[in-house]
C-alpha cells in the first residue's frame, strides 16, 4: 500500500504535500506485520486533509494504475 501512496517517482506524496500543505515522510521498511510508518506534520488543518488524503487512496479497492485524468484542452 505505501507503493500506493508514493506514486510513481513520488508524484502522488508530492501531491498530497503539495495541496495539504503538510510535510510527509513515510518510512523505508515496513515492520514485521508488513506495516509501513507515515509521518504528518504541519498545521492541523494540513495534516487532516493529508490525512483525508492517505485514508481515501487506501480505501480504493482494484488496480492501481490509472492517473487522475486529462488535462483542461479544449
Amino acid at each position: 500500500q505505501a507503493g500506493r501512496i508514493i506514486g510513481r517517482g513520488g508524484s502522488r506524496i508530492n501531491e498530497i504535500k503539495y495541496e495539504s500543505g503538510a510535510n510527509i515522510n513515510v518510512a523505508r521498511e515496513s515492520n514485521n506485520a508488513g506495516e509501513t510508518q507515515i509521518t504528518v506534520t504541519g498545521s492541523e488543518a494540513s495534516r487532516n486533509q493529508a490525512q483525508q488524503m492517505i485514508m481515501d487512496i487506501v480505501n480504493r479497492t482494484g488496480g492501481g494504475g490509472g492517473g487522475r485524468g486529462g488535462g483542461g484542452y479544449g
